[in-house]
């Protein structure tokens, strides 16, 4: 532990100053507290102040106080926060929703291309779906697709995307379905037709 030297100063105030360390030749001063350090400061140099490149020894010591919130100040947040919930959580939630209803859109034409070829192929559509597009046991899809309107005599189809139990059950465009002649709908409304949503099919 550094040994210390009280060492009056030029007005009889004695200074604290470590032991082994270089004396300036002025004389030693005492420094005045400053109200931005916010506690006592020692130091020597020349004249009544503390010069560049001098050593000072402080000690600060924080007495500032921290408030803590208000009632009124927390219930005003409680309140913003709602309010933004309010907002964004059901925009989301129908942002989700479009997404995969796209999804719904993008089967039916890629099921209705493999009707196509198949027709090509044997010369009538077939009555069922191979199990990879009608999207059972996958669960990340919120659809199934089947073809409810296969024609038995193999002349036509209208393929259907049917919203699963849960978050796509409630969407507002429903069963979604596209037929042989290209003909979309949505919610049970045809294209052309009174009532028919076309968003639903473009966006």
């Amino acid at each position: 532990m550094a040994r210390h030297n009280l060492i009056p100063n030029r007005k009889g105030v004695a200074c604290n100053v470590p032991t082994g360390v270089a004396r300036n030749p002025g004389p030693i001063v005492l420094v005045a507290p400053s109200p931005s350090w916010g506690g006592l400061g020692w130091g020597w140099g020349k004249g009544n102040g503390i010069h560049a490149g001098e050593m000072v020894f402080q000690r600060f010591s924080n007495k500032r106080k921290h408030r803590g919130f208000t009632l009124i100040e927390l219930m005003i947040v409680i309140i913003v926060v709602a309010v933004l919930a309010t907002i964004a959580v059901p925009g989301y939630s129908a942002y989700v929703r479009r997404g995969h209803r796209a999804e719904a859109r993008a089967g039916l034409l890629q099921a209705a291309q493999w009707l196509e070829r198949a027709a090509t192929a044997t010369g009538r559509y077939p009555k069922t779906l191979p199990a990879a597009l009608t999207w059972v046991g996958d669960t990340s899809r919120r659809y199934n697709i089947g073809c409810p309107g296969c024609s038995s005599a193999g002349d036509g189809f209208e393929l259907a995307a049917t919203p699963r139990a849960g978050a796509q059950s409630g969407d507002e465009c429903g069963v979604l379905t596209l037929d042989n002649t290209g003909l979309q709908g949505a919610g049970a409304k045809k294209s052309g037709q009174t009532g028919y949503n076309p968003s639903c099919w473009a966006k």
